[in-house]
């Protein structure tokens, strides 16, 4: 391969280290500046930068959490799609997810992208497939190494705050399967009376498509560590984010470790997608606070850190993907 080549290949990965990076070390920095003070959120008074420290922190949390949903989508593509156009695809998802629940309105837009950047439905289907899967073996083993390792990288307090989650994502589980099995059922029962023999054909070439596609990619290791790697960003940053937001904004007389902070984040995740509500009903961010509340947080400020992490990171980006949206557009990639 020519290094031109090389070049353009790798350098979306290192665009995302750096930016990764630059996030870990500025979260570090504001967690650990000051040795002496118990409580970051009493600094404020004396050092009102820290609060714009947090929030441009934050904004490069949220950024990296894009790019590297764009990197891994690239890397079950099988593709060498533009970064550029595979992000704003990765923006105009988490927008159509922010109406529609349990993720099926950002898996519609991924595969409209995937299909116009030249992929058959079959091919774009089992690109999903394999991040989603991809997604969960890579969640798992975060899960198994803040649990097991946290208490050694001073990440204490999951195990319990784990085993909670693990419970309420089986029973999320067992809902969205039998959700997901009910819309399926009912479409293909449509579709046959609608299509009639024409809809095996279509089944039949995109199941063809489909295991192409899966057996080039699993003959592809390379791309399938990028993928892993990206997918385990994706989570690991924006819990990153949460932790700093409490540290920061949030107070207590024994604030929790980072490890059950990380829990936190985590349960009041899967609490919402266990039901099939959209997330502008605000589920996640009522799940948090009353989380950190029942943790000893006061509600004050459990309110004002769960509100600017949620904000920066979930909410802010809806104008960027309402723009992203209408350049794919523009483009014929949606």
């Amino acid at each position: 391969m020519p290094a031109r080549a090389v070049r353009n290949a790798t350098r979306p990965i290192s665009i995302a280290v750096t930016l990764a990076a630059s996030a870990a070390l500025a979260t570090a920095w504001l967690l650990f500046a000051d040795d002496h003070s118990q409580d970051l959120a009493g600094t404020f008074t004396e050092f009102p930068w820290l609060s714009f420290a947090a929030i441009l922190t934050l904004l490069l949390i949220a950024a990296v959490h894009y790019l590297s949903a764009a990197i891994a989508l690239r890397g079950v593509s099988n593709r060498s799609l533009p970064l550029v156009e595979a992000t704003s695809s990765q923006l105009a998802a988490a927008t159509m997810n922010r109406i529609v629940p349990n993720g099926f309105g950002g898996a519609a837009v991924n595969v409209r992208y995937l299909s116009r950047s030249g992929l058959t439905p079959g091919a774009a289907t089992s690109a999903l497939v394999a991040l989603a899967l991809i997604g969960g073996l890579t969640d798992a083993v975060y899960v198994a190494v803040v649990t097991t390792l946290g208490p050694a990288l001073g990440m204490g307090g999951a195990t319990q705050e784990l085993h909670t989650l693990s419970q309420a994502g089986v029973a999320a589980g067992q809902s969205h399967r039998w959700l997901l099995a009910a819309v399926v059922t009912v479409l293909v029962v449509v579709l046959l009376v609608r299509t009639r023999g024409r809809l095996f054909r279509v089944v039949t070439a995109a199941a063809r498509h489909a295991t192409g596609h899966a057996r080039d990619l699993v003959l592809q290791p390379r791309r399938l560590g990028v993928a892993a790697g990206a997918s385990t960003m994706t989570t690991a940053i924006l819990s990153a984010g949460f932790v700093l937001a409490v540290e920061v904004w949030g107070q207590a007389a024994h604030p929790l470790p980072v490890g059950a902070l990380i829990a936190v984040y985590w349960i009041a995740v899967a609490a919402n997608d266990a039901t099939p509500l959209p997330a502008f009903l605000g589920l996640t961010e009522v799940a948090m606070i009353a989380a950190l509340v029942l943790s000893g947080y006061s509600a004050g400020s459990a309110t004002v850190a769960v509100l600017a992490f949620r904000l920066i990171t979930f909410w802010l980006p809806i104008p960027f993907g309402v723009l992203a949206t209408r350049r794919l557009r523009r483009a014929q990639l949606l």
